[in-house]
């Protein structure tokens, strides 16, 4: 029975540690015809998204600084650099959302942006 025991055991504490990060839930944006007026809670509501985005985004960048950076094994820098990417690329398609649910022009902030800019060169670094 230990012996069970003891592999549920590391696999309880290794997913604990992949888990450090919390992605935050996806806000909602009502459709179009439904926002009049509301405009401003909208955005509120994306702008606490995205701040929130931020949080996860630099958790998972210390996540991987602590693994090793770029001497993190191969499989785990992969794998933190796209849930980084994915996070961005999330934030990005919600701005779009708002966007065309309101014309309210959005866009990412630029530190985010460098950020997964500077994460994709250096996957294509790796690969040659």
């Amino acid at each position: 029975m230990s012996v069970r025991v003891l592999p549920a055991a590391l696999l309880c504490c290794m997913g604990g540690a992949a888990l450090a990060c919390d992605n935050p839930s996806l806000v909602q944006i009502p459709a179009t015809e439904d926002i009049a007026g509301r405009e401003a809670d909208v955005q509120q509501d994306v702008a606490e998204y995205v701040a929130a985005m931020q949080v996860y985004t630099d958790c998972i960048k210390a996540e991987l600084a602590a693994a090793g950076g770029e001497t993190a094994p191969d499989l785990q820098r992969a794998m933190l650099v796209r849930r980084n990417n994915l996070a961005v690329a999330e934030v990005e398609a919600v701005l779009k959302w708002l966007t065309a649910a309101t014309g309210i022009e959005a866009t990412i902030d630029d530190e985010v942006a460098e950020d997964d800019e500077a994460e994709s060169r250096g996957r294509r670094r790796e690969r040659g």
